[in-house]
């Protein structure tokens, strides 16, 4: 009899699982339905604000702390309060020599696609302003894709530059295009007389495993002077994550980073306080910085990510909330979550040129694709305690899906095909039930 317990409890888990990747597709279906409204409603606050105004938004908003947001950072983290204020230079530099990045120019669009992918890139801090994904309509049966980073004020992959003094600036300036071709980009900045910064994007028309998703990405700093040039830290954008209308709880809206051993991931929910009857209460938190070696990092809903892994590590994460405006009338203002991760690049010498370069992963949370990176990126699922069985599942569903077109269909074959399986386990198991209540 317990064998037959065993079994029962084992095909109650395997339905269980199948009904949830069940109601997951459906309520993805609906979420890109609705994302697709919010959308419009917000495109339209946009424009509006820029009519008014004509400001460049900052990539990265305020990091300077506050009595009732304070900043929050683990044992380990960066001590330095940040500030608006730039403080970049050369060695030796006169006070006339920093340069300003506000600068009242139109904001000027490129694009790069690919057969998945199709990515606009702004001016505005020579970075990525929005991801559309092609095979997944924002509304089901249109044409028109599920756009990644859609209406957030910082451009994925934007910069932010501390200076000797430990100062953050406030970094999007309007970049100059170079050059563009099928497959790339690249963008310049002169930062000074004799100092300029080269942005480069490449995609790629493959259309197997991660590739098609993936923008490839450099950054040189490039020194003709006679001067040593201090970057004392460098901070680049991983994106931002909206939250999707299935998860309305944020459930699934984390920032993630690994340190080649574990992976962290900070819920959106965080930055809010929290207590449990009155105890352990944390006050709200309006940034994290933690200081650790980040191989790679993430922002994601339920359904997409983007994953920003540099060729050499970085040495931290930052990350926080980005209010929304409101949707569908609700009383209170959506949050989405953003974050950056931290590199030391120190000095650029006399006549030399310092790079950083980085692979971007922006698509679908889609196993099969993201298992074949290189720095156990599909941590980024987090499947939880029971790791293993669900990936062994979902592989199958998948599968069959692809076969059959329906994942409703899909689930019930899949439930048919282990029960199958375990058939021979069951008849025994049965056999030997019969043949116990016989002797008694």
């Amino acid at each position: 009899m317990d064998k037959n317990y065993l079994l029962i409890g084992i095909s109650m888990l395997i339905a269980a699982f199948a009904l949830m990747l069940w109601q997951g597709k459906k309520a993805q279906e609906q979420a890109w339905e609705k994302a697709q409204e919010a959308s419009n409603n917000m495109d339209m606050r946009t424009h509006s604000n820029e009519n008014d105004n004509g400001s460049i938004i900052s990539p990265m908003g305020n990091l300077s702390t506050d009595n009732e947001s304070p900043l929050l950072y683990s044992q380990d983290s960066i001590t330095e309060t940040f500030s608006g204020s730039s403080n970049m230079s050369a060695s030796n530099p006169s006070d006339n020599s920093r340069f300003s990045y506000k600068q009242q120019l139109p904001e000027e669009i490129y694009t790069l696609e690919n057969s998945f992918i199709s990515v606009d890139f702004t001016n505005r801090g020579g970075a990525i302003k929005e991801v559309g994904l092609k095979k997944y309509p924002a509304i089901k049966g249109e044409p028109m894709p599920y756009i990644f980073n859609a209406n957030s004020d910082i451009p994925a992959l934007s910069i932010n530059i501390v200076g000797v003094g430990g100062q953050v600036e406030e970094y999007a300036p309007i970049y100059k295009l170079l050059r563009q071709d099928r497959e790339s980009i690249t963008f310049s900045l002169t930062l000074m007389p004799g100092i300029d910064l080269i942005r480069n994007f490449t995609i790629t028309h493959a259309l197997k495993g991660a590739d098609p998703y993936i923008i490839k990405h450099s950054t040189t700093f490039i020194n003709s002077t006679q001067n040593v040039f201090n970057i004392e830290k460098l901070f680049i954008n991983v994106g931002t994550a909206a939250p999707a209308i299935a998860d309305p709880r944020g459930f699934y809206l984390n920032f993630g980073y690994f340190d080649n051993e574990d992976v962290k991931f900070i819920n959106v929910k965080k930055f809010k306080g929290s207590g449990f009857l009155g105890f352990f209460k944390r006050d709200p938190v309006s940034e994290i910085v933690i200081k650790k070696e980040t191989f790679w990092a993430a922002v994601k809903n339920q359904f997409f990510t983007g994953i920003l892994m540099p060729n050499q590590p970085g040495v931290g994460i930052q990350t926080r909330p980005v209010a929304f405006p409101q949707l569908n009338n609700s009383n209170h203002a959506s949050e989405g979550i953003t974050g950056s991760i931290e590199f030391d690049l120190n000095q650029v010498a006399p006549g030399s040129e310092r790079m950083i370069a980085m692979s971007y992963y922006v698509g679908p949370k889609e196993y099969k694709r993201i298992t074949q990176l290189e720095h156990r990126e599909d941590l980024v699922m987090q499947f939880g305690f029971f790791g293993f069985l669900s990936k062994f599942m979902l592989i199958i569903l998948i599968e069959i899906e692809k076969i059959v077109g329906n994942y409703g269909v899909a689930i019930v074959l899949m439930t048919i095909i282990i029960r199958s399986i375990m058939w021979p386990l069951t008849a025994k198991s049965a056999q030997s039930s019969k043949k116990n209540a016989a002797d008694f």
